[in-house]
């Protein structure tokens, strides 16, 4: 994925983006050279380091590691433009209060300036999946309500596509990357 795809989610105004892939270091790159070009600080969290700025410097831990939940309220609470990138979040997603905490984050409101985007090699469980991939049948209506609600969306190509976002890569060894997101 080269940054411009993911700075056209960014800037659509995605609450949560989620790239699946066993590249982590190189989705990483492409998540801090997007969040670079749009000026936006970065903030990463692992289960090990916990909430920390990572970009334009490395600073200090805002949230300690092991706790998921302070971390996400973290994010909600913000009052700054920022890209927060969680990784390998999808194991942490057996605590129901995980998962509602996401749910919390995809539906604040449009004006918030903060964009998750999540960082996985083994994938998210469905019921984070569908905060950040369209479900089939209701893509068309739910984008519709959407738009009624006054959430930006990313209008699809074509229903016969795949919902996903994938723009073509150099040929190189490294596997794809896979943006998706629901508006």
């Amino acid at each position: 994925m080269k940054p411009e795809g993911l700075k056209l989610l960014i800037q659509a105004g995605n609450p949560i983006i989620s790239i699946e892939t066993p590249d982590e270091p190189r989705a990483t790159e492409v998540v801090r050279a997007t969040a670079d070009s749009l000026a936006l600080p970065v903030f990463e969290w692992t289960v090990t380091t916990g909430l920390r700025e990572a970009r334009p410097q490395p600073g200090k831990t805002v949230v300690e590691s092991g706790k998921v939940p302070a971390a996400l309220a973290y994010l909600k609470e913000s009052a700054y433009p920022a890209v927060y990138l969680f990784k390998d979040l999808g194991a942490m997603c057996k605590d129901p209060q995980v998962v509602r905490w996401l749910r919390d984050l995809y539906f604040t409101p449009s004006s918030r300036l903060w964009t998750l985007v999540l960082i996985d090699a083994l994938g998210l469980p469905p019921e984070v999946r569908r905060l950040t991939v369209p479900d089939g049948e209701n893509n068309r209506g739910g984008r519709r309500g959407e738009r009624e609600r006054g959430r930006n969306v990313v209008p699809s190509v074509s229903p016969a596509l795949p919902h996903s976002f994938s723009p073509p890569l150099p040929l190189s060894s490294s596997p794809p990357l896979h943006f998706t997101a629901r508006t």
